[in-house]
């Protein structure tokens, strides 16, 4: 396994990163609502939780997804990142602005890949919670959403880096096999290879066949496609976040659900249209 990389302390960001933070925001608040009255015990994953707080470009500072959860009222917080000093600066603001909720968060530094599989096949039935996928580039691997999918108690929030998978698969279909080996990763197979690309009704000089890329659209639905592949419920109205100046997509910020229950299907399908819909204006 590769040496997973690491969200430093940067300005890093835009308008898109309010967004994704409001979505989230705006869930854990109606998942909690949601659960105040079930017994079980509720539990957040950040998988990549960074230092607590984002910087975005013009210096407007942010608390980051890790601290935005502990507003709610889950039992217990899982808090994972490759960089030590990331959770220590995290639990430093946790001490500062919600030191009663200190002895419920586990801070777990290492690779989120191999850590995560650790926790989920230590849930049982008797909890529920929801677990965010912030990933710095490719580094979550497919494995990881089957295994999700495989506890049948956890909602998942993925921010997709569309973008940087975009810039992996070339438009002449000629992958160097370390952007291929990438892509596999992230896809859990080289479907890709063929779902992404079509033949060209043109040739190259030699008479040899040429392929177009897919546009961005056909990759969201593929992205989703392959999602649904696993969960029994992934929403349509995953939200594409995009720059601001050339309005080009960043990530695509996707919902799913792990539990089969139709009840949660639609409840997660109208909860998530209205808090898109909702930013969307």
């Amino acid at each position: 396994m590769g040496k997973q990389a690491s969200k430093k302390n940067m300005t890093f960001g835009g308008e898109w990163t309010k967004e994704k933070l409001i979505i989230v925001d705006k869930y854990l608040k109606f998942y909690i609502n949601a659960l105040k009255n079930v017994k079980c015990k509720k539990i957040y994953i950040d998988a990549f939780a960074g230092s607590g707080f984002t910087e975005i470009k013009g210096g407007e500072r942010l608390e980051g997804s890790a601290l935005i959860s502990l507003q709610y009222d889950f039992d217990e917080y899982y808090f994972l990142d490759i960089n030590a000093d990331n959770l220590e600066k995290l639990k430093e603001g946790i001490k500062i602005s919600f030191p009663n909720k200190l002895s419920k968060v586990r801070f777990i530094a290492g690779d989120s890949n191999s850590e995560l599989k650790q926790i989920l096949s230590s849930l049982t039935k008797f909890q529920r919670g929801v677990v965010f996928l912030d990933p710095f580039a490719m580094e979550l691997e497919w494995d990881i959403l089957k295994a999700i999918q495989e506890t049948g108690i956890l909602d998942v929030w993925y921010l997709f880096p569309f973008s940087a998978v975009n810039r992996n698969l070339f438009n002449d279909r000629e992958i160097p096999k370390a952007n291929k080996d990438k892509l596999n990763k992230i896809f859990g197979d080289n479907s890709w290879e063929t779902a992404l690309y079509k033949e060209s009704i043109q040739q190259n000089f030699f008479g040899e066949t040429l392929y177009d890329k897919a546009t961005a659209d056909e990759i969201r639905k593929y992205i989703l496609g392959k999602m649904k592949g696993i969960f029994p419920f992934v929403s349509e109205k995953s939200k594409l976040l995009k720059t601001t100046k050339t309005n080009s997509p960043l990530f695509l910020l996707c919902y799913a659900i792990s539990n089969n229950s139709e009840k949660a299907m639609v409840l997660g399908n109208k909860v998530v249209t209205d808090i898109i819909e909702s930013i969307e204006g």
